[in-house]
C-alpha cells in the first residue's frame, strides 16, 4: 500500500511541472527572440537567440525572408543596393504554431571615399611622413599608386603610409587607389601633388641675388641696388677685344670694370664669340671667314661675321692645340687680376650653346674650352700644370636657353662629356615668356636632370640672362612691374642663387632715356627715367634682402604665397593672384583671407613703395605682389 502512494505522488508532481500554473491546465508554449530589431549593411552578420518556455523541447527552427541564417541563429545579410528590410523567424520545434520574429533593416555598404584630399609639401632632405585615410567600403584598405610617381626616396605602403626623404625637387603628381576588403570589392581614386623645394630657411636672401646687364656706355648706373653685372652685349666680347692675333684693345672693358668698382658690383664675363681671324667653320682652313648668320654679326656690338663658330685650331672631337682660346683666356684673366679697378669674378664659358646663332660647334669642343679655361685661370683639372692666374675666380658652365627641357638636355650633354669637373657654377637663361610662374618647373627640370644626375646639387644655379624677353609685349606697365616682382620671388624660392636681368636699358623695360609710358620717374643722373618695372625691382629688393624663406612659393588655385622670416622676429608674406589683370593704370583685385594660424600682419607694402594698414584678416590682392609684415 505504501508503494502505490509513492508512485501517485511522483505522478502528481510531474503534472504540476508541465502545467506550471498549479491549476492542472497545461501552459501555452511561448517563443521570444533577441534582438527584436537589427540594422545591418550588406553581408554583415548578426547572432540571434530564441527562448522557448513551457516545454522541455526548447529547440527552434530558423528562417529569413532575405539573406541566410544558420541553424544556430547566425544571420548573414544579403547584398543590397538600396535600403530594405528582412524578417527573421524562430519557430518552436515542440509546437510549429508558436514562433517569434525580428526585423532587420538592410542598407548598402557606403561608398568607399578617400578622405585625405591633399598632401603637404616637403623640402629636399626632409623627413616625410603622412598617412592616407578613407571611409566606407569594408576595411581594411589596400593602397597603391596607379599613375604618376612619388619623388625618388619617398614611397607608399599598402596600408597607406607615405614616408621617406628625397633629393629631387619639383612638383610630383600621382594618383593613389584604395581597395577595400569586401566580398564585392570597392575602390576609390585620389590625385595628389607634392611639391619638393630646396631648404632655403637657413640662407637669407643676399644683396647679390639681384644683378643686371648694363650695356650702353651712356647708360647711368641703375637706381636700384645692383650687386653684379654680366658683361654681354656690352661692347667687350672676345671678337671686339682680341682684334688680331696677339692684339688686344682693353679700353671699353676697363671702363666697364671701373664702373663696376665704383658701384661695388662684381663682374661676370662671358668668354664667347670667336674673332674672325681665329675662326674655322665648315671648311678646314684656318683662319677662315664665315658667312653671316651668327647673332652677333648683326648686333650693336658685333665684331664681324662667324662669331658663333669655334676656334680654328680646335677639332670637333675636342682635340687640337686650342691655342687661340688659350691665348685669349690667358690674356683676359691676366688683365683682370692686374686691373687697378674691379676684377672679373666669374667666367662663363659660352653664351647659349644650344642656339645656333651663338654656337655651331660640338659639345666636345665646349668641354675642352672649359678644361683649358679652368686650368689657365685656376690651375685646376686633370694633367693641369699651369700656375693659377686667379684662384678666387669661378668657372660657369655654358648658359643654355629655350626652356627647361632644352636647358637640361644641353647641360646634361656638357656634363656627361666631362664638363662637370670644370664647373663651379651652373648657368642657364630662364626666359619663359610672360608667365613668371613657369620658373619653378623650369628650374626643377634642370635640377632634377642635369644637377642630380651628375651629382652637382652642391653647385649654385645662376640665371645669367633673364627677363620676359624681347619678343613679349605686356600691354600695361603695371603688368611688367608684376612680372619683375613675381619672377624674383619665384627664382629664390626655386633655389637660384643669382639672377642677371637682361637688360636695364633694353626696350625701356627698366630705364629709358625718354619719358615713355611707364618710365616717368627721373633718375639721379638727370639723363633718363626709371620705368615702373625698375621701381618694382627696387621694392622687391628692399622686401627680400636679409630675410629667410620660411615656406617656398606655392599656389592654391590662382593665388600664390611665399613666406619669410628674420632673426628679429619679422614674419612676412608675399601674395598675388594670377587671375587678376592691369589695364590703363588700374589693376583688378580680389579679397584674400590669410589663414587663422597666420601672424598678426599689421601692414602691407606695394610695388610703388606705399604702406597700407591691415584691418582684420583680409587684404586686396591682384596681379602685382604685395608684401605683408607683422612689424
Amino acid at each position: 500500500m505504501a508503494a502505490v502512494a509513492l508512485v501517485l505522488a511522483v505522478s502528481v508532481s510531474v503534472r504540476a511541472q508541465l502545467t506550471g500554473n498549479g491549476s492542472g491546465t497545461p501552459s501555452t508554449i511561448t517563443v521570444s527572440i533577441s534582438p527584436t530589431t537589427a540594422s545591418l549593411e550588406s553581408l554583415q552578420t548578426q547572432q540571434f537567440t530564441a527562448v522557448v518556455k513551457n516545454t522541455t523541447k526548447t529547440g527552434v527552427t530558423w528562417k529569413t525572408s532575405s539573406g541566410s541564417i544558420s541553424s544556430s541563429g547566425l544571420y548573414t545579410a544579403p547584398w543590397v543596393t538600396t535600403q530594405t528590410s528582412a524578417t527573421v523567424t524562430a519557430t518552436s520545434t515542440a509546437d510549429k504554431t508558436k514562433s517569434a520574429t525580428a526585423t532587420v533593416t538592410l542598407s548598402p555598404i557606403p561608398a568607399l571615399v578617400i578622405t585625405t584630399t591633399s598632401l603637404p609639401n616637403t623640402l629636399v632632405g626632409g623627413a616625410y611622413s603622412e598617412n592616407l585615410q578613407a571611409t566606407g567600403g569594408t576595411p581594411p584598405y589596400t593602397w597603391k599608386i596607379t599613375s604618376g610617381a612619388l619623388p625618388a626616396g619617398i614611397s607608399l605602403t599598402s596600408s597607406g603610409g607615405i614616408s621617406g626623404s628625397t633629393k629631387e625637387t619639383g612638383a610630383f603628381t600621382f594618383t593613389a587607389r584604395a581597395d577595400d576588403s569586401g566580398k564585392f570589392p570597392k575602390n576609390a581614386h585620389q590625385t595628389y601633388t607634392i611639391n619638393v623645394n630646396l631648404n632655403l630657411s637657413s640662407s637669407s636672401v643676399p644683396a647679390n641675388f639681384f644683378d643686371m646687364h648694363i650695356d650702353l656706355a651712356t647708360t647711368p648706373w641703375p637706381s636700384s641696388p645692383t650687386a653684379g653685372q654680366r658683361l654681354w652685349d656690352a661692347g667687350v666680347n672676345w671678337a671686339l677685344i682680341n682684334t688680331a692675333q696677339g692684339v688686344y684693345d682693353w679700353t671699353t672693358l676697363d671702363q666697364k670694370l671701373a664702373d663696376a668698382q665704383s658701384h661695388n658690383a662684381d663682374v661676370l664675363y662671358d668668354l664667347a664669340m670667336t674673332p674672325v681671324w681665329a675662326q674655322c667653320g665648315p671648311n678646314t682652313s684656318s683662319p677662315c671667314t664665315q658667312t653671316p648668320g651668327c647673332a652677333e654679326d648683326q648686333a650693336t656690338w658685333g665684331g664681324g661675321p662667324g662669331e658663333c663658330y669655334w676656334p680654328g685650331d680646335l677639332n670637333a672631337d675636342g682635340t687640337g692645340t686650342n691655342q687661340h682660346w688659350k691665348d685669349w683666356v690667358t690674356a683676359i684673366a691676366t688683365h683682370s687680376v692686374n686691373s687697378s679697378t674691379a676684377h672679373i669674378k666669374y667666367y662663363e664659358v659660352w653664351n647659349e650653346p644650344n642656339v645656333n646663332t651663338f654656337w655651331r660647334g660640338t659639345t666636345a669642343q665646349l668641354v675642352r674650352m672649359a678644361q683649358d679655361a679652368a686650368c689657365i685661370i685656376k690651375g685646376v683639372g686633370p694633367n693641369c700644370t699651369n700656375a693659377p692666374i686667379d684662384k678666387t675666380a669661378l668657372i660657369l658652365s655654358p648658359s643654355p636657353a629655350l626652356g627647361g627641357d632644352a636647358i637640361n638636355s644641353s647641360l646634361s650633354d656638357f656634363f656627361s662629356q666631362g664638363g662637370a669637373q670644370y664647373t663651379d657654377v651652373i648657368a642657364f637663361h630662364g626666359y619663359n615668356g610672360p608667365t613668371a610662374e613657369k620658373i619653378p618647373t623650369l628650374v626643377s627640370t634642370v635640377r632634377d636632370g642635369a644637377q642630380t644626375t651628375y651629382g652637382l646639387l652642391g653647385k649654385p644655379l645662376f640665371d645669367t640672362e633673364f627677363s620676359w624677353g624681347e619678343h613679349v609685349t605686356f600691354p600695361d606697365p603695371d603688368e611688367r612691374a608684376g612680372f619683375v616682382a613675381r619672377s624674383y620671388l619665384l627664382h629664390w624660392s626655386s633655389g637660384v642663387s643669382r639672377v642677371y636681368w637682361y637688360a636695364w636699358e633694353v626696350s625701356g623695360v627698366m630705364w629709358s632715356q625718354n619719358s615713355t609710358t611707364g618710365c616717368t620717374t627721373p633718375d639721379s643722373s638727370g639723363s633718363g627715367f626709371t620705368c615702373t618695372s625698375g621701381l618694382a625691382l627696387t621694392q622687391v629688393e628692399s622686401w627680400l634682402t636679409g630675410l629667410n624663406m620660411a615656406q617656398s612659393c606655392q599656389a592654391s588655385g590662382t593665388v600664390w604665397t611665399c613666406t619669410f622670416t628674420s632673426s628679429s622676429g619679422l614674419k612676412a608674406l608675399a601674395v598675388w593672384d594670377t587671375s587678376q589683370s592691369c589695364s590703363n593704370g588700374v589693376c583688378t583685385t580680389t579679397t584674400y583671407t590669410f589663414p587663422p594660424v597666420s601672424p598678426n600682419y599689421y601692414h602691407y607694402l606695394d610695388l610703388e613703395g606705399n604702406s597700407h594698414t591691415i584691418s582684420g584678416k583680409t587684404v586686396p590682392i591682384g596681379y602685382k605682389p604685395i608684401f605683408l609684415k607683422n612689424q
